[in-house]
């Protein structure tokens, strides 16, 4: 655990907690302007034991460590800012045509349909309201996107509906 005490890994780890499951190449691409060496941490922690790459190609950073780093070790607000914009980028998407809509879905959501319930959750309970619109229309997005792959995630529209409400916002921005 010396990687830990080192603040630049802490921040690198921090961000693959709040992915359930890292997609490599497009982590590194995203957040190589951000973190320096990202090949190099995630070879580190596989060797630590700490994360491993599944059949499907995911990196996985183990539960307790994920648990552990969003409770002790939070992810900064730079970095959280970029992983949601990455996501709200995924999902600010609109198609005439509903087989671009289609392949668009199986090709583009499909491979991250465990990250993008976990980061939008995130951005609603920072509540920052420079993206909190920006969020709940995402999640609007992502609730029409996965209708067509049949898979309804009721419980991420539920939390949206609920977080409008007890925030008063209006119609427009919810």
């Amino acid at each position: 655990l010396h990687m830990m005490a080192n603040r630049r890994e802490n921040a690198k780890i921090a961000v693959f907690g709040c992915i359930p499951e890292l997609r490599v190449t497009a982590f590194v691409d995203g957040f190589t302007p951000l973190l320096s060496n990202v090949r190099r941490s995630i070879t580190l922690l596989k060797q630590c034991s700490l994360a491993y790459t599944s059949k499907d190609g995911y990196l996985r950073v183990l539960s307790p460590i994920r648990h552990y780093m969003q409770s002790y070790h939070r992810i900064s607000n730079d970095l959280c800012s970029c992983l949601i914009a990455i996501y709200h980028a995924l999902l600010n998407c609109e198609f005439a045509d509903f087989g671009a809509r289609l392949a668009y879905a199986k090709d583009c959501l499909q491979p991250e349909l465990a990250n993008i319930p976990a980061v939008l959750r995130l951005s609603l309970t920072r509540g920052d309201t420079d993206e909190i619109e920006a969020t709940l229309d995402a999640i609007v997005h992502f609730s029409r996107l996965s209708q067509i792959m049949y898979i309804y995630d009721v419980s991420l529209l539920s939390e949206a509906i609920a977080y409008a409400c007890e925030h008063h916002l209006t119609r427009k921005e919810a």
